[in-house]
This record gives C-alpha cells, structure tokens and sequence, in this order.
C-alpha cells in the first residue's frame, strides 16, 4: 500500500518533509544520479521549491533559467533542454528504484508526465510473512522459462519479418508513383534513417512477490502467469521498472516492415529506442517514428498538430481534433481486446528538426501495426495519397485512418480524416 504524504498535489508534515529531504539525499548520493550533475540539480531544485510551498512556481521557464542557467529570453520553441530534463530524471528515478539499494526506501518521489511537479508518496510495509528458503530457490528455476518465452516472441517476429522480406524479393515492390514519392525522400538520403520506436514501461514483480504467491499456491508457479494476490498483500516496491527493455508486439512487427522496405531499397536504418534519441539526432538525419503514448517523440512532433494523440473529455487514450475539440476517435477493447483501432500517419516535412519526419502511431499497439502494414504496402498508401490535394508532396500532411480488428490482427484500413498544409 501506499499514500501520498506531499509534493505539488498534497498537505506535507514536517516530519514527511524531513523523510524526505533524508531521502532526496540518499538519491543524490546515488550512482543514479553522482554520473549526472544536471540531474542531480533539477531534482533537487524542484523537490526542494515544492517541499518550501513554491510548487506552483515549478514551470518550464523557471527551470531553464534556475537550473539550466538560460537567460530570461530563452525560448521553449528553440530549446527543449527542460523536457529532455526531466525525462533523463525519470529515467534515473527509476533505475535507481529498481535496485537492491532502494529496496529498504520507504519514500517514492515520482515526477508525473507533463508536469514539473514532484509527488512524495510513502510505502506502507506489507504483512511480514514467514518465507521457507526453499522457495526462493524454487523461484530461481523458473527464469529460464522467462529468458525462453522472451526468445521465442523475438524468434516468431524474425520470422515474420523474413516472410515479409521474401515476399518483396519474390516479386517485387509494385511500381507506384505515388508511394515513390511519399518515401522518396528517405531512399535517396544520404544519411542513415533513425528509425525510433515506442517503449513502453514495464513493471515486473519482485522476488518478494514472487515468493508471496508461491507460498499462497503452494508451490512456485511459472513466472509468465498473473499473480494470485489481494492487492493489500503488496506494496510499490513490489513492482519493479524496467525501462528501455520491452516492445509492443504490433510496434515491433510496424519497425520491422518499416525495416525491411528501407532495406530493400538499400537503405540503412538505426532502429533505436525513443528514450534513446535526442533533438539533436533528429536535426542531423530524417526519421520514421513508431508509435503513439509510449514514444516521446510522437507527442513532441504531433502534439501542435491538428490531429494529435491525446485524451479525450472521459480521459480515454485517443486522436484529437484541435480545431474540432468535441471530435475524437477511440480505440474500442474489451477485456484488454480491441475490435477496432485508429492510427495516425503524419508526413512533416518543415517538421521542428528541420528534417523530414514520417510518424506512423496507433491508439493502441494493433493501430501501430496497421500503420506499419499501410506505409509500406504500395497499393494502400497510394489510394490514399492519390485523394489528396496535387500538391501534397512538397507539404506537410496528416492521415487518420480506422481499421476493424479480426483476430487480433488488423484489416484493410479506411481513410477517415485528411489535412494537408
């Protein structure tokens, strides 16, 4: 269990503000943050605003001028020095919250996406319970089946991607003019393509956990099933993050068709995580990003768009109209299955880099893949593209498209929206 003891979102003791400044300390201290001093100062800088009341001073500004030594003139537009910031401090947050160093921590200090304010959240301890050793050690033989199911979803997309490479290579990429001219400025580049893909975080249980419910079940129980325990029985340090370390299986299968029609046209890819790739990247070569909530990159270039990722009046995941602010389109699941998905395909070229972005990003992770299928099937993409002002080629330009879902796989998507400018 856990409860919010202050920050920007709650009342703080002076007992909770000592704890936490105790543990402020413990972080700085840490290999997590001794590597990087500019981290180190914006933590500390906003942890220390909100724990003396100036929480609602914590803006972009502030920051890049207290912490970042910008001068009063500096732009948001031109220097994004504040955002990349703060993602490099979540980042820090939570490795080091995932080591055995921060495993007796009773303090969480957690920076929430789009905001510069900080939450102190305190962990409750959960029930002692009594562990014989021999099932930790029973636990222990359980990983390679982990290790075994992660290589064979790898293994079942490699083979997908050689079926799909084949395929070209059997009878080639049929001759489009428009789907030429859509990609034709990443086939003759002279630079190597980034090809950035969404990451999501995932948390997995700890070896407590583990040990709880094995004990629960009477024995120890394979590590891919879910765990059979009241949430009271569990704490926030029994969820431990793994950042920069999963894929979506419809992201991956998206990068990988994305991939394979570079390759065949003789182009290099860097295929990398979002987390990974910086503005300055972006501005040194043309890119392809892959999907939506999870890739930063999507919400920086999309987000002043027209249609852009974002949440609805019910905060539910969608795509929004800016100029529509009632219109939005949703993916529609149920127990976790989606019947129907919407991705966005976004063309920029006068994109903020000043190089050339494709974004291809579904609501969720089938939406992703039916991008990848769409962008890289000369047929659907031309279709599409022939409906468009003449013009298109040299101007930015955004899809929104809806595609049924048939057995967790996409079909044949339909144009539902179009802007080009």
């Amino acid at each position: 269990m856990s409860a919010l003891i202050g920050g920007g979102r709650g009342a703080e003791t002076a007992d909770g503000s000592q704890d936490v400044r105790a543990h402020l300390q413990r972080l700085l201290a840490s290999p997590a943050f001794r590597t990087s001093k500019r981290c180190g100062r914006f933590l500390e800088f906003i942890v220390n605003e909100a724990l003396n009341g100036r929480a609602a001073s914590l803006k972009e500004r502030t920051l890049a001028v207290e912490v970042f030594d910008r001068s009063a003139s500096w732009d948001a537009g031109d220097d994004t020095i504040v955002r990349v910031g703060a993602r490099e401090v979540r980042k820090r947050l939570a490795q080091y919250y995932s080591t055995s160093e921060a495993a007796n921590e009773q303090i969480r200090i957690v920076l929430p996406l789009g905001s510069y304010v900080p939450d102190f959240v305190r962990l409750e301890p959960s029930p002692e319970i009594s562990l014989p050793p021999v099932v930790a050690e029973a636990h222990t033989t359980k990983a390679p089946k982990r290790r075994s199911a992660l290589w064979s979803a790898a293994l079942v997309v490699a083979a997908l991607v050689l079926v799909f490479f084949f395929t070209w290579k059997s009878f080639g990429p049929a001759k489009n003019a428009a789907f030429d001219t859509f990609w034709s400025p990443f086939f003759h580049s002279k630079d190597p393509v980034i090809l950035a893909v969404a990451h999501p975080m995932v948390y997995t249980p700890s070896a407590h956990a583990y040990q709880l419910n094995s004990l629960k079940m009477n024995g120890p129980q394979d590590a891919s099933a879910p765990l059979k325990l009241p949430p009271e029985a569990l704490n926030g340090a029994d969820f431990l993050p793994q950042p920069d370390q999963y894929l979506a299986f419809g992201d991956a299968l998206a990068a990988a068709n994305v991939n394979v029609l570079l390759a065949l046209h003789g182009r290099d890819a860097h295929l990398r995580f979002a987390s990974k790739v910086e503005f300055a990247d972006l501005r040194e070569a043309p890119a392809i990003i892959i999907g939506a909530f999870s890739n930063r990159w999507t919400i920086e270039l999309t987000q002043h768009l027209r249609y852009h990722f974002g949440y609805n009046q019910a905060w539910i995941p969608a795509i929004l109209d800016s100029r529509n602010p009632e219109k939005s389109w949703i993916s529609v699941s149920q127990n976790g299955t989606s019947s129907e998905d919407y991705f966005l395909i976004a063309r920029l070229v006068n994109s903020s880099s000043g190089n050339l972005v494709i974004v291809g990003a579904g609501i969720g992770q089938v939406g992703t893949e039916a991008a990848g299928r769409f962008l890289t099937i000369p047929e659907r993409l031309a279709g599409v593209l022939q409906t468009l002002a003449p013009d298109w080629a040299h101007r930015n330009l955004e899809l929104v498209l809806h595609a049924r879902v048939i057995g967790n796989s996409p079909v044949d998507p339909e144009l539902v929206a179009s802007y080009v400018w």
